[in-house]
């Protein structure tokens, strides 16, 4: 979150936790990529620790022909299996020329050729176009480490059938697959027990919330209000995520006491969510929603202030309201907030949010049997979605507004309205535009 303070510029004091906690992810990496018979490092890593993957990702990308491993991130789709293999190994003769430059610019000759094919009917595999990439580049390159970040995948069970089959297809010490993944979800678990000595599951266990509060700590200006509000909203994120919710309202009390005083009406707002949103998974939507209810009130005072940013306040405050309403299957108030949502975000002309509230108004109706309600909300959605332009109808979540809507066409007020309604769909999104995962709270 950004207070909107500028921190005291102490560089190498502010670098020094993340610098540590990247190199507790090279030792992990150096530890599995050690283990002679080890082929897949399933590394897990929960929501707060991703940005340090992809820190890490980049520091290596662009730091080709410097470092003893190559690594290369592979993003193509997993559609199928048997599809996946063929778009990595196209994949990987697309990155090597664009690491060309770079290669270069390391003092390497980037001359790697992949090898023919025996035939055009077997085509040589990801796995021996990397071992041949390492050999050519050997001993510049110790390894080549292949990094799954499928843009998109199928399903699970299509992710864990590639998987177990590239692990016990044909190997080269050298080259190693990485596939992250998120703790929470932990989608080859089943794999990975299954195969212990080719899978090595390792738990990045990053502490973030940890790294945080040294960088505030590192920042300084403790004694100041922008600096003591900054570090303890980090110490409240910390407290949550240690499971200390008593120390985590005692720093949300304080930072909202703080705020108050120094007329910060956002921020006393930023406390009570980021502290409703621990609350929601630590003892359930009531206690969320209680906080959620102060951050909305804050918000409504801060309008009655005249305060610019009191609408977008109140649209943030109810956003996270509606969320515990849903999470507590209050369906009719919920769907109640989420029209409200749409009528604030159509006055401060947020197209985005506006459709969102129409569309989750939508669901919640749909999901209170309330059908007829639900019918309107989602062609509110869509008419929302109708004056937006194309990029911004693409990064919404109109399709899973049509598809509620198309679940309601199958019952009989609105079965005559299929026909019309997917061309509209396929008008405003194109043939596609159905989602592959079912409606509800996706944003």
């Amino acid at each position: 979150m950004c207070y909107g303070f500028r921190l005291p510029m102490d560089l190498p004091k502010l670098r020094k936790p993340v610098l540590e906690r990247l190199e507790r992810l090279r030792t992990q990496w150096r530890s599995f990529a050690a283990l002679p018979e080890s082929r897949l490092l399933h590394w897990l890593f929960a929501s707060d620790e991703w940005s340090m993957l992809e820190t890490l990702l980049t520091v290596e990308e662009h730091g080709s022909g410097t470092g003893p491993d190559l690594f290369l991130r592979l993003t193509s789709p997993l559609r199928t299996p048997e599809h996946y293999e063929h778009a990595l190994a196209q994949e990987l003769l697309t990155r090597h020329a664009a690491l060309r430059e770079r290669l270069v610019a390391a003092g390497v000759e980037p001359s790697w050729q992949p090898p023919r094919a025996a035939s055009d009917s077997a085509p040589l595999s990801v796995m021996a176009l990397a071992a041949s990439l390492q050999q050519h580049y050997s001993p510049r390159f110790r390894h080549v480490a292949l990094v799954l970040m499928p843009e998109s995948v199928a399903s699970t069970n299509a992710l864990s059938q590639w998987v177990e089959r590239a692990v016990r297809g044909p190997f080269s010490p050298q080259v190693r697959w990485i596939c992250p993944d998120p703790s929470e979800r932990n989608a080859l678990e089943q794999v990975a027990r299954g195969t212990p000595r080719l899978i090595h599951t390792c738990v990045a266990g990053l502490d973030m919330a940890a790294a945080l509060e040294e960088i505030s700590e590192a920042a300084g200006e403790l004694d100041t209000p922008p600096g003591r509000f900054r570090h303890l909203f980090v110490q409240m994120s910390r407290a949550l995520g240690a499971g200390d919710l008593r120390l985590a309202e005692q720093c949300r009390s304080e930072a909202v006491a703080l705020a108050g005083a120094q007329g910060w009406r956002h921020l006393q707002v930023a406390a009570h969510i980021a502290l409703g949103s621990g609350l929601l998974s630590a003892e359930g939507p009531l206690a969320a929603l209680a906080e959620y209810r102060q951050a909305e009130a804050v918000a409504l005072q801060a309008r009655a202030e005249g305060d610019p940013s009191g609408d977008r306040l109140l649209l943030q405050a109810r956003l996270a309201v509606g969320s515990a309403l849903v999470a507590s299957a209050d369906w009719k108030q919920a769907a109640a907030v989420y029209e409200q949502v749409a009528a604030l975000a159509a006055q401060i002309a947020d197209p985005l949010m506006e459709l969102e509230g129409w569309r989750m108004a939508a669901w919640c109706h749909e999901q209170a049997q309330s059908w007829e309600e639900s019918w309107h909300c989602g062609t509110r959605a869509l008419e929302t979605a109708q004056l937006m332009d194309t990029p911004a109808r693409q990064n919404s979540t109109l399709g899973y507004a049509g598809a509620c809507l198309l679940r309601l066409t199958a019952r009989p007020p609105f079965s005559d309205k299929r026909t019309e309604l997917e061309q509209r769909m396929e008008h405003l999104l194109g043939p596609e535009w159905q989602p592959t995962s079912p409606g509800g709270t996706q944003t």
